[in-house]
């Protein structure tokens, strides 16, 4: 994992995109692979409840909500801010513009935050680099808007 990170971040200062992508991906696999080693999360441990996008169910941050076409960028937002609270383990103010790498955020948390939300938007697909290309809760969030209103 270390030696992922390290090449990540070799591949950023070099501005090689190629290899960028490569040592994302083996992060995600890597993820992946510690994610399938642990049992799994039992009902405290899913995070606090949160709505679903239009009706009062609650649903953990670790569970998948199936979305409906037409998300509203007010239902949205707070769902990506827990999961931003929940991958950096903060308690700090995180604002919405601000950069989700000032929040503590690294590489390996953002494949995590990446994969939580493409468990939370199903059939989002969004990619690898999210973070990078979406710096910010509120960029992230038109992103998956407008994701969701393409597959309607």
């Amino acid at each position: 994992m270390e030696l992922a990170n390290k090449a990540l971040e070799l591949a950023r200062r070099a501005n090689d995109y190629q290899a960028e992508d490569a040592a994302i991906r083996i992060l995600e696999d890597l993820i992946n692979q510690e994610q399938k080693a642990l049992p799994p999360p039992t009902a405290s441990a899913a995070g606090p409840a949160m709505p679903e996008a239009g009706g009062g169910e609650q649903v953990g941050a670790a569970s998948a909500a199936v979305l409906v076409p037409g998300l509203n960028p007010d239902d949205v937002r707070p769902k990506i801010f827990e999961v931003v609270r929940s991958v950096t383990g903060t308690d700090d103010e995180i604002h919405m513009d601000t950069p989700l790498m000032d929040t503590g955020m690294d590489s390996l948390s953002a494949v995590a935050f990446r994969n939580e939300l493409n468990r939370m938007f199903q059939g989002s697909n969004l990619p690898a680099s999210l973070m990078f290309d979406y710096p910010n809760i509120n960029q992230i969030t038109d992103h998956i808007v407008e994701v969701n209103s393409q597959r309607a």
